[in-house]
């Protein structure tokens, strides 16, 4: 019987930066579905453009997961890695879209929201431009309005589009102020 020799072996440190963790990608997700959904919302086809995302979302991750699990050859490790975190994407997109919609629906308005007109507020964050010159604040409601002169206490923040020419006066007022808008909801 021979003596048992033994070799050590060298195992290369991988000298790579580790990728993100599955819970910040999440995380990412639902922070872009987040914000990004009053702008989708409002039109039909933006709609149709988040219905899409995730869509496409949920392709990406039934094609990677179909990859690994072809037989055969090893799967390299970065179509796992990929499949977690297109996964995790996903997940957090559509739990952006959720949250959303809650902050949505816990408008109170006291008349029926078909029938409201106009709202008023307080302005609680300074408003925001978008490219087309117009620009969008959000509000804290403190009255809604129908035809007739019918007016009800409102509760709840609501996120208001307005055109390009009053975004001066707004900036310049900023938060904290009293606004009156008057238009359709979606």
């Amino acid at each position: 019987m021979s003596p048992v020799k033994s070799s050590s072996v060298q195992v290369p440190i991988n000298s790579a930066k580790p990728l993100p963790m599955p819970a910040v990608i999440a995380a990412l997700g639902m922070a872009m579905a987040f914000y990004s959904y009053p702008f989708m919302a409002s039109t039909s086809s933006g709609q149709f453009i988040l219905l899409g995302i995730i869509f496409l979302l949920l392709l990406i991750v039934s094609f990677l997961n179909v990859l690994r699990l072809l037989p055969g050859e090893d799967v390299p490790v970065f179509i796992s890695v990929m499949s977690i975190l297109a996964a995790a994407l996903t997940v957090g997109f559509i739990l952006g879209i959720a949250a959303r919609q809650t902050v949505k629906n816990s408008i109170e308005m006291g008349l029926p929201m078909e029938r409201v007109n106009s709202v008023s507020g307080i302005l609680i964050e300074d408003p925001r431009s978008l490219q087309g010159g117009s620009g969008f604040g959000v509000l804290e409601l403190t009255m809604a309005g129908a035809e007739g002169g019918l007016r009800a206490t409102a509760k709840g923040k609501l996120t208001v589009f307005f055109p390009s020419e009053s975004i001066p006066r707004l900036k310049e007022f900023g938060r904290g102020c009293e606004i009156y808008s008057d238009g359709t909801l979606p």
